[in-house]
Formats: structure tokens, C-alpha cells, sequence
């Protein structure tokens, strides 16, 4: 078990990190999301690291930052969540 750094997740791809994260033992846990007034939602991925008594000791977010629009391979004008930007972080929102 090792803390990571969060400069050498954000130079990975998310799967090439989500993938490291989960290979150093941490807990992908349940995502959620919320509204956010910068472009409309942002989607929050926790992964955690506990210790043998299952104390957390360290959490990293995969943060997305999505807006609704429409979706270009359906023609009944579905929407769906783009994603805008998104990062790496140990604060959750």
C-alpha cells in the first residue's frame, strides 16, 4: 500500500490511473454527482485506500465537469452528459 502522488496520476490516461489505483489497493467506491453552475454537473469518482481496520488512509477524486447536450448519434434529439474538463484530487467538490 502506497500513497500516490496526484502529479503522477494526472500525467496518466484515466484508465492507465484508475488502473494503478486500484492495482495499489485502492477501493473504488459508489460515484455521485452534483449540480454545478459552471456548466451543469460534476461527477465524482472516489477512490480510497484503507488500512487492515478499514481507516481510511488517503482518498483520491476523478472529477468530471459535464454539460447536457444534445447527442449527434441519435436523431430523437436525446441529450447526454459531455464532459467539459475533469481532474485528479484529494478534495471532493
Amino acid at each position: 500500500m502506497a500513497v500516490l502522488s496526484l502529479s503522477f496520476l494526472k500525467a496518466l490516461s484515466y484508465t492507465g490511473a484508475r488502473n494503478l489505483l486500484l492495482q495499489e489497493g485502492y477501493v473504488e467506491e459508489t460515484k455521485s454527482e452534483a449540480r454545478d453552475a459552471s456548466c451543469g454537473r460534476t461527477f465524482l469518482y472516489p477512490y480510497v485506500l484503507y488500512d487492515g481496520q478499514k481507516r481510511t488512509l488517503d482518498c483520491i477524486y476523478y472529477m468530471e465537469y459535464c454539460r447536457w447536450v444534445r447527442d449527434e448519434e441519435y436523431l430523437d434529439g436525446r441529450m447526454t452528459w459531455e464532459a467539459v474538463r475533469s481532474e485528479w484530487t484529494r478534495t471532493g467538490g
